[in-house]
């Protein structure tokens, strides 16, 4: 389990983010101003609130500004609050990290349920594991002697794996007063669907993270015939291995797997369905259950999830190529970011396969 973030991080982690001035109202329109000013060539030219965040961002993370490449704060593509957490660039000695806003969307449902989130700023990431604690038991006496034990620990590691999305959009669309929200909904939806499939089910090869379905030590509960019974077993799984590390809780599914268990009475409240609620967000014997296509098919998982960690490396970059397609109007439109997936604790998930 990873200590507690300190007083002195959480205010170094806020000192760092009042670098990105003026603060950004998420009501405020992002990309599209910019993409306009890049295109009449005015980006870097005139001051505005989009150029300052461009500037502080790349001045917190080390980098040139760019002409026809804009940092993104996360704030332009999140709906949730910042969390600040403490990181490790070395075998057991502690650094802060930046700030780093915990999520995508709400329709990510990895960040939904509660996976932790880390800036490991330029260089790769290790984070220390402690893998055996200190014993401890009762004396026969207060002259009995005690037996020394050393805690164990062990390593994890993250490398940046770029994950992208490109798009071509018209100067008609840019020059209409909802191309903002075009722009942002098309980047956010895509950037959450890919972030949920490396997440959940990444195949750690191809330029894709290892995925908590692909991690070696996770748990299995009966997906045949599923029922409140092998449900219940999957928790006991999690909470058997000492794994509940946060509270963090819940399912994640298919929508199909979801529609199943709407319609599945449970075989203790007969009168009531083993999921209740929506087929997107609902519950399961007390629990959140989410359902999302980045599941593979008639699966399941159950665990905390605070025992998986999305790493980032500074923030999105947006670049823009009004040339390539210079004859008929069109603009292209390239977001990039750096992420990485980690799974601290495997034996805080079991998965079930082959519902039915």
């Amino acid at each position: 389990m990873l200590d507690p973030v300190s007083a002195a991080a959480v205010r170094r982690a806020h000192a760092a983010l009042n670098l990105i001035t003026p603060p950004y109202d998420p009501g405020e329109e992002y990309f599209a101003p910019t993409i306009r000013a890049m295109l009449a060539d005015n980006w870097g030219k005139t001051k505005t609130p989009q150029l300052e965040r461009h500037r502080a961002l790349c001045e917190q993370f080390g980098e040139p500004a760019r002409a026809r490449t804009v940092r993104i704060p996360w704030h332009a593509l999140a709906t949730r609050d910042l969390q600040a957490e403490t990181i490790s660039g070395a075998y057991l000695v502690p650094t802060d990290s930046g700030p780093f806003v915990d999520a995508l969307r709400p329709r990510s449902v990895v960040l939904q349920l509660g996976a932790r989130t880390f800036n490991a700023g330029p260089g790769n990431l290790t984070l220390p594991k402690g893998t055996n604690d200190v014993t401890a038991y009762w004396l026969a006496d207060e002259n009995s002697p005690l037996t020394e034990s050393q805690p164990t620990f062990g390593q994890l590691s993250a490398t940046p794996k770029i994950l992208g999305a490109l798009t071509e959009v018209s100067h008609q669309l840019l020059a209409q007063s909802n191309a903002d929200v075009i722009l942002r909904g098309l980047f956010q939806r895509g950037g959450a669907t890919a972030l949920d499939a490396g997440a959940l089910n990444g195949p750690g090869s191809g330029g894709a993270p290892t995925g908590i379905i692909a991690t070696n030590g996770i748990g299995a509960f009966s997906g045949t015939t599923l029922n409140r019974a092998a449900l219940t077993n999957a928790q006991g799984d999690i909470a058997l291995a000492n794994a509940v590390v946060s509270g963090s809780t819940g399912y994640v599914t298919t929508p199909t797997v979801a529609g199943v268990l709407q319609n599945r009475a449970d075989t203790i409240f007969s009168t009531r369905p083993v999921w209740d609620g929506s087929v997107h967000d609902g519950q399961i014997i007390g629990e959140r259950a989410l359902s999302t296509t980045g599941m593979p098919a008639s699966s399941m998982l159950y665990g905390d999830w605070s025992n998986v960690t999305i790493v980032s490396w500074g923030t999105p970059q947006l670049a823009v190529d009004p040339f390539t397609k210079f004859n008929s109007g069109l603009v292209a439109i390239r977001l990039l970011f750096m992420v990485d997936v980690i799974v601290t604790n495997p034996a805080g998930f079991s998965l079930a396969t082959s519902i039915t």
